[in-house]
């Protein structure tokens, strides 16, 4: 018997906020193997790379996106192509991804799409991938994995308030020019800053010891209202924001609140997107107290 052909591969598993895990539908075309069937988002390693390179290179190749990635494990996949066996020795990486797959900017493939544990036993699969798929929902079910850095949300203290500042002002820089009129947060100073947070309070994100996100918030007669919700840069798509406005609904709960209230600028439909995927509804839309711009004042009612 003919030994198989090994090719040495890596496959990612990025899960979303609600446990799917993205998944990548293969062109149909003549010449292609397994034309129309489902597969991960991964590729050969090549003889020069690691396999976390690897990976890192086939991420930004199809999707333009790279998180925070972890390794797993290893897989031994066996399966046929005309009739020469084929073995896959696959490095399976762990990340999540803080998007829908509509915003997923595609280069390889029909679509992509985050799929559960049933859409898993029903689609048909290349490469004997959904292997790959059945031990992960078999490890983590609808647990939440571990990315390479410990994600914590902590309130922030007064003498953090220069901490505060830094973060909001490196993450609006890049509305620097574009809002019309200017954002008010080129204004404030850590002082400023610091009175809010007496009236109020603040968060911060950390990824292990160093602070990626921060936010501010401040109690009114019917919810608990947050604003300044800012992640560094350097760290966005990892999940930070969603992480502090789950903070956020958690502390509304503990302080008797049933409802988490912001405003997201109409010149920001991303933002404002992001906000509605986390279950946010437009209650109105308001003037911008200085004209120019509206603000659509969202809120979520906490169960």
């Amino acid at each position: 018997m003919l030994e198989p052909v090994r090719i040495h591969a890596v496959s990612a598993l990025l899960r979303n906020a609600e446990g799917r895990v993205l998944a990548q539908l293969r062109d149909d075309r003549p010449g292609l193997i397994f034309p129309g069937c489902w597969s991960t988002l991964g590729g050969r390693i090549e003889p020069t790379e690691t396999p976390e390179q690897a990976m890192r290179r086939e991420l930004a190749e199809e999707i333009e996106v790279c998180p925070p990635l972890r390794y797993w494990r290893r897989f031994l996949l066996q399966y046929e192509v005309d009739g020469c066996l084929m073995e896959s020795d696959v490095q399976a990486f762990l990340g999540e991804l803080d998007c829908d797959a509509a915003d997923i900017r595609l280069h390889e493939g029909q679509r992509v799409a985050f799929l559960d544990a049933d859409d898993i036993r029903r689609l048909p699969f290349a490469f004997g991938l959904d292997l790959i798929f059945h031990a992960y929902f078999e490890a983590f079910g609808g647990r939440e994995p571990t990315t390479s850095g410990h994600l914590r949300v902590t309130l922030a203290d007064e003498a953090e308030a220069a901490l505060v500042h830094h973060i909001m002002r490196e993450a609006f820089a890049e509305y620097a020019g574009v809002l019309q009129p200017p954002s008010s947060v080129t204004r404030e100073t850590v002082e400023d800053v610091r009175r809010a947070m007496q009236a109020g309070g603040a968060v911060l994100a950390w990824e292990d010891a160093q602070a990626v996100g921060s936010a501010r918030f401040w109690p009114d007669e019917e919810a608990l209202c947050a604003g300044r919700v800012a992640v560094l840069p350097s760290h966005r798509r990892r999940g930070v924001g969603r992480q502090i406005m789950r903070y956020m609904e958690v502390l509304a709960l503990e302080r008797g609140y049933r409802s988490v209230r912001l405003g997201v600028r109409m010149q920001l439909p991303a933002n404002l997107a992001f906000y509605q995927r986390l279950g946010y509804e437009i209650m109105q839309i308001v003037p911008h107290q200085q004209g120019g711009d509206r603000i659509a004042i969202l809120v979520k009612h906490l169960g």
